[in-house]
């Protein structure tokens, strides 16, 4: 009789709803976890010792099907060395105890994309480190070579495959390319979910208690630090949005596991769209607007085949330029330190109803003297604060006053 198997199924039904309760959905859990034991630990007959092995190599044997569940990752110049962390860091846990020697479950195919997929090798899962370094070291940080290499080994092997792609197809820029990899992820072998519910019963059973998928620095460094995950956010806000003052940014790598050798361009479309609050397309439209108006030296950014990376020093630049406050503005009354985009920053239209005048009059005798952010172009953003007290300008009420008269 397999104890742990029994075991289970009781803490199973004790412990799932009343639907997942039903005989074939719990016997359906037991018999993919048969299957993964016998998958895993393939030299063990006895499948009562593989149940029992499986328990005692949870977290390694999860965090294989954690990875493999990420499915896919494209890298280019940038993030490509967040995978080199991020596989040195992961791989060695993984395979440990060197108990999935050659499984082909634990293939990745590996392709060089340039818009389309060239397929360059199949490699195992633990070896996508050093893969994944020497394409980094071939394509973009040396020149690629022209002639094939004379060797036998397996960087010889890997390089002239490269060497190959790039002379079919006439690839003038392999630096602008990209290394995609694909898991090896047929239906057959999916079993994350079930393997997360045995993970489970055996962090309640008190037995292995380091089995909090939660709290296990591996899993959880998979499931949210992996490669496609680490594009956005990698930066930390140093001055925050005032009447007076722009907001400021700074590089911060979010990821753990690795480090960006080029620590300005980091921002993304979405990044910025978060730093400015305004949208990604005319994020992008910003910062083509301040490399024109300001006749930028060097780059706003930097393009790979997929997507563009925005200079930090750039875009703190460019918050300042389209901020707009100057000490002749200044109203002794008002408090220009407040923090709070949506508190105290508002649209043409809330701004014209707290001045109470129309839109012309706004233009000609009230913006100049507004403290405002124009990051997008057409819809400026007023300071309240500053508006409420502007509006108590004795030219500004004269003006109110005949826009009132007008209307009525």
């Amino acid at each position: 009789m397999n104890r742990r198997k029994e075991q289970f199924k009781k803490w199973l039904i004790a412990n799932t709803d009343a639907e997942s309760k039903h005989k074939a959905s719990v016997n359906n859990y037991l018999k993919k976890i048969d299957e993964i034991c016998q998958e895993t630990f393939s030299n063990m007959h006895d499948l009562q010792d593989a149940w029992n092995r499986l328990s005692d190599l949870i977290i390694p044997v999860l965090a294989k099907y954690y990875e493999r569940a990420n499915k896919e990752y494209k890298l280019d110049r940038i993030t490509i060395w967040d995978a080199i962390g991020y596989y040195k860091k992961i791989i060695s846990p993984m395979y440990q105890e060197n108990w999935l020697p050659t499984d082909d479950i634990n293939e990745a195919k590996l392709y060089f994309f340039n818009g389309k997929d060239h397929y360059i090798n199949t490699v195992h899962v633990k070896d996508l480190y050093k893969y994944t370094k020497l394409f980094n070291g071939i394509v973009f940080e040396h020149s690629l070579p022209t002639q094939k290499i004379i060797s036998q080994d397996w960087e010889a092997e890997f390089t002239n495959k490269i060497i190959k792609i790039v002379e079919d197809n006439k690839i003038k820029n392999p630096e602008d390319m990209a290394l995609h990899i694909v898991y090896k992820t047929e239906e057959k072998y999916t079993g994350k979910f079930v393997l997360d519910k045995f993970c489970d019963y055996l962090n309640h059973q008190t037995i292995i208690p380091c089995c909090n998928v939660q709290q296990n620095e591996l899993l959880q460094t998979i499931a949210n630090l992996n490669p496609a995950l680490t594009i956005n956010k990698n930066y930390v806000e140093t001055r925050p949005l005032t009447g007076e003052y722009s907001a400021q940014v700074a590089f911060h790598f979010r990821s753990k596991v690795a480090e960006r050798p080029d620590q300005n361009y980091v921002l993304t479309q979405d990044d910025l769209a978060e730093i400015f609050h305004i949208n990604e397309v005319t994020a992008g439209d910003l910062m083509s607007r301040f490399t024109r108006d300001r006749m930028v030296a060097g780059k706003a950014y930097i393009r790979t085949i997929l997507t563009d990376y925005y200079g930090i020093d750039a875009v703190n630049a460019c918050l300042e330029e389209y901020h707009h406050y100057n000490e002749n503005k200044r109203i002794d009354k008002v408090d220009y330190s407040k923090v709070g985009f949506n508190e105290y920053w508002c649209t043409r239209e809330k701004a014209l109803k707290i001045i109470g005048i129309g839109k012309q009059a706004f233009y000609n005798r009230v913006k100049e003297k507004a403290v405002y952010i124009d990051y997008a172009k057409q819809a400026p953003k007023y300071y309240m604060p500053h508006l409420e007290e502007l509006k108590k300008d004795i030219n500004i009420e004269r003006i109110r006053r005949y826009y009132n008269n007008k209307k009525q």
